[in-house]
Parts: structure tokens; sequence; C-alpha cells
């Protein structure tokens, strides 16, 4: 949703053009991508050692989080606090994928 909402609207209003927008909405969306996969790896090695309820359940209240961030931004915000938002999303997403999956399901 977020990637439509980038193309149609956002992107739009900032100069880009129509054709090249979906190209441009993935680079936008890279702090998500690139923070789960930073924090997942990390997340499954702790999950490991001290149990999956911690890393799930903090996991989903961030996610919460973020996504109630992302409600309270205007139509035409500035990128920067955007991009922070999908950086703490993509947290919340590894900490939550990866930390409920166990060694053993990898094995």
């Amino acid at each position: 949703m977020l990637s439509i909402w980038l193309q149609g609207i956002w992107l739009l209003l900032h100069g880009y053009d129509y054709e090249v927008a979906p190209l441009w909405a993935g680079v936008h969306m890279v702090p998500l991508t690139g923070a789960v996969l930073v924090v997942g790896p990390f997340s499954g090695r702790l999950s490991d050692r001290s149990g999956v309820r911690p890393f799930a359940t903090g996991g989903v209240i961030l996610a919460a989080v973020s996504f109630a961030l992302l409600m309270v931004l205007p139509v035409n915000f500035s990128y920067l606090p955007f991009a922070l938002i999908l950086t703490l999303n993509g947290i919340a997403s590894g900490f939550f994928i990866y930390g409920t999956q166990r060694r053993s399901d990898h094995e």
C-alpha cells in the first residue's frame, strides 16, 4: 500500500514523472528492506537464547507504533521522517519475522 501511495501521490507532488514513479517508490522504501535485513539475523540469534515471545510481542507492538506514526504524517511530508518510520517498521518486522523462527526450523 505504501508503494502505491508513493507512486500515485507523494512522488508526483514532488516532481517525479509518472513513468519513473514505480522505480523511485522502490528506492524510497529501501530503509524498510535494509532494516529487516540488518535486524533479522540478530533477532533470530537472540530469540534462540531468550525465547520467542519477547521478539514476537515486541515486533508486533513496534509495528503498530510505526503504522500509527504513518497515519499522522501529512500528505506532503518531508522524506526524513518517513524514512525513519519505515526503518522502525523494518526493525519491527525483523524482530517479528526472524525472532519467531527457532534455529531448529532452519536446519
